[in-house]
């Protein structure tokens, strides 16, 4: 009776033990697809972020460009406006002038119309000659 209960004990020693393998053999099994789920999630993660800092550095890259551009036109717009303002001022500056030129004109004739009626001035006669 004591070898069948020594026999037993043992017997049953072998299957726990063959139990623990397996169950351990399974734990491992499923730490290993655990841990590959996970670093597939996180380099999935990873290329994702990577995909972006190569959209957003793009994008960056175009709105550089764009900027650059807008720059070079607001700079062209501005020379272009400078120029018609100067314009505008020598514009200003010739009216300015021929309305001075147009007021000496008339002054001019007005002096010249009274020295007439005055008797100021008289045509030269071409009938009379030098005395040299």
């Amino acid at each position: 009776m004591l070898a069948k209960t020594l026999r037993d004990h043992q017997q049953k020693q072998v299957a726990e033990k063959l139990n623990a393998e397996r169950l351990q053999r399974e734990a491992a099994t499923g730490v290993t697809a655990l841990t590959d789920c996970l670093a597939d999630a996180m380099n999935a993660r990873v290329a994702q972020a990577f995909k972006n800092q190569r959209e957003i550095e793009t994008e960056a890259k175009r709105l550089q460009a764009a900027t650059t551009q807008h720059g070079r036109q607001s700079r062209q717009w501005l020379k272009l406006f400078n120029d018609f303002n100067q314009a505008l001022k020598d514009l200003g500056d010739v009216r300015s002038w021929s309305s001075a030129i147009e007021r000496d004109f008339r002054d001019t004739c007005l002096v010249i119309e009274q020295a007439g009626r005055n008797g100021e001035l008289r045509p030269p006669n071409p009938r009379r000659k030098s005395s040299r």
